[in-house]
């Protein structure tokens, strides 16, 4: 409904990464409110993060092991994390454009 009503209201005129559509300027008011919205970007993601890392650790536990992570030990759990956690690093290192990962990931924050 939120994209919908943006869509409506601003066309194509908002850049595919909407951080770079808030207004840049010496305007107190519009400063505090874009700064208020990147920051609101940054814990969306900081927040999320863990939450994903949750359930894809669970699902590659059972393709892999065909176990449920509570049953791998330790040395294997972290590792799984680390190579998890090492590739998703990888990927946000390489891809320079918000609106490139958000088509992969096929969301928005």
């Amino acid at each position: 409904l939120v994209a919908f009503c943006g869509s409506v209201a601003f066309g194509a005129s908002v850049d595919a990464n909407v951080l770079r559509s808030f207004p840049v300027g010496d305007d107190v008011a519009s400063g505090v409110l874009a700064a208020t919205a990147r920051m609101a970007v940054v814990l969306s993601v900081g927040a999320g993060f863990p939450l994903y890392m949750h359930p894809a650790r669970a699902s590659l536990a059972g393709l892999i092991f065909h176990v449920p992570p509570s049953d791998l030990s330790l040395a294997c759990w972290a590792s799984m994390t680390a190579a998890m956690f090492g590739t998703s690093w990888a990927l946000a290192m390489l891809i320079q454009s918000l609106d490139t990962a958000m088509g992969l990931i096929g969301s928005t924050t």
